[in-house]
């Protein structure tokens, strides 16, 4: 990613892979330029050059532009052209289908642009052109009949009025979710549905109050992203069943949390994205202290506490800079 100001403008170009990984380090720094005088007019999120990214990294995104939008900044999302690589298509279609369009789209102050045009049209009828030209692409997406949980950001300040609002959200999603995938997925399994049901309700309730409740200051604006999927069993046909290990290692190798995750080649899974763009885990690490008797802890605690970005003390492998041009 790099990430760099052009007049009074702030660009954040992406690269050919937004993954949890990269992700992790690099949103942080279009935070940190964003806080820093003067304010940008405006921002430009440049996609065009990538060929696949990861639910959470999208939906950590949306959440960022959407603070800035609301903050008075105008954003531009620049989708960019037809592609002679068909990955960047592939993303484009999932992005249509699984509402990440829509969610970059309906920010108070953005600008649509695909092969460097900007329809003129009402906002409605641009996000309708696009769903439409994106979604009749006819190269197939990574993951088949994955519908669940469309890609949404829920405010806080409204998460925080009471209980029963939490409660309704909830609902709610646990309903388009059974309607769109878990119903027609699992209907002949009554007993596996409503456990399947329970289960998600249960963690949406959990991971969206927490968010709400911890990740942000409660004077500060923010959002929670959410998005679920399901994901097929492994094809039997062999040129899928390639692309299926193909994806399954590629995730595990991007994605920390799915490093230890074994699917069952035979049996769907329910996957399920919530996050948000406030206080991570570690932020306030440098007033940690550890135990007397521990010493070992001690230089963790200081080794991690020393790095600018602390989560890259406990993780095997470096997290690649983000790129800040001049």
């Amino acid at each position: 990613m790099k990430v760099y100001r052009h007049g009074r403008q702030l660009i954040c170009k992406l690269d050919h892979y937004f993954r949890d990984f990269r992700c992790s380090a690099q949103l942080g720094t279009l935070k940190y330029e964003f806080d820093q005088p003067p304010v940008p007019s405006m921002v430009v999120a440049d996609l065009s050059p990538v060929e696949w990214a990861d639910p959470l990294p999208l939906l950590a995104l949306a959440a960022l532009l959407r603070q800035m939008s609301n903050s008075g900044t105008e954003i531009r999302i620049d989708f960019g052209h037809f592609s002679p690589n068909p990955e960047h298509l592939i993303l484009l279609k999932f992005m249509a289908n699984q509402g990440f369009v829509d969610l970059l789209g309906k920010m108070p102050k953005s600008r649509l642009l695909f092969r460097d045009k900007e329809d003129p049209r009402s906002r409605e009828y641009q996000l309708h052109e696009l769903r439409y030209r994106f979604g009749s692409f006819h190269q197939d997406t990574h993951y088949q009949n994955a519908d669940c949980i469309l890609a949404k950001l829920l405010p806080v300040q409204e998460l925080r009025t009471g209980t029963k609002v939490l409660q309704t959200v909830v609902e709610e999603l646990v309903r388009e979710g059974d309607r769109r995938a878990i119903t027609p997925t699992f209907g002949s399994e009554p007993i596996s549905r409503d456990r399947l049901l329970q289960k998600l309700r249960r963690l949406l309730l959990e991971l969206i109050d927490n968010a709400a409740e911890h990740a942000y200051d409660y004077q500060n604006e923010g959002f929670v992203g959410i998005y679920a999927r399901i994901r097929g069993a492994r094809p039997v046909e062999s040129s899928l069943a390639e692309r299926w290990d193909a994806l399954v290692r590629q995730e595990r190798r991007e994605c920390p949390t799915l490093s230890r995750f074994e699917p069952n080649p035979a049996a769907l899974w329910l996957e399920i994205f919530v996050c948000d763009t406030g206080r991570g885990l570690l932020h306030d690490i440098r007033e940690w202290r550890a135990p007397p008797d521990n010493p070992q802890l001690a230089g963790e605690l200081e080794r991690a506490s020393g790095n600018k970005n602390p989560l890259q003390a406990y993780l095997p492998t470096p997290i690649p800079e983000t790129t800040l041009a001049p």
